[in-house]
């Protein structure tokens, strides 16, 4: 099996840079999708909140404000870990 993940980016005045949305899939041998993992990320602070970024797409504020966050070792990082060794 593989898992293939895709994460969103925005990026700040200072050029610093935070997750948005972070996408998983598991695959199997043969590339069909087994399982699925998908969340909002809760943005590092106030500068990064430019609601009209790509990297927000598919959101509303609230749901990026109220979402896990992942910095450094987050609620985020532990439940994608998790999901990641379950079988």
């Amino acid at each position: 099996m593989y898992i293939i993940a895709d994460v969103e980016w925005v990026q700040n005045q200072t050029n610093k840079q935070s997750p948005t949305q972070l996408s998983a899939v598991r695959v199997d041998e043969n590339w069909e999708i087994v399982e699925d993992f998908s969340t909002y990320i809760k943005p590092m602070n106030p500068t990064f909140y430019d609601w009209k970024h790509v990297a927000y797409s598919g959101g509303k504020p609230d749901q990026f404000i109220h979402a896990p966050h992942c910095y450094p070792r987050g609620r985020l990082s532990c439940a994608c870990g998790l999901w990641s060794f379950q079988r």
